[in-house]
């Protein structure tokens, strides 16, 4: 897998295997263009899951220590 610089650079590769437009479920419901400003100062953390199906891709973040978060953030792409 090639390294990427920030979480923009990934959600537009993991997009790219789409050929429609792409809605981003993260930092609200909204088409990918408009999610990448949000995303490209974040560096890509190394425990995170990638589930991909036909339609649809998962990125699931664990939470990071000491940020007192319990929950996973998920970002969800789908055409």
């Amino acid at each position: 897998m090639e390294t990427q610089k920030n979480m923009a650079e990934l959600l537009i590769t993991e997009s790219n295997r789409f050929d429609n437009f792409v809605y981003c479920s993260k930092p609200y419901s909204c088409g990918l263009q408009e999610a990448l400003n949000t995303f490209k100062d974040f560096k890509v953390p190394k425990n995170m899951d990638i589930v991909r199906e036909e339609k649809r891709t998962t990125i699931t973040l664990n939470p990071l220590k000491g940020t007192r978060k319990r929950k996973p953030y998920v970002i969800v792409l789908w055409v």
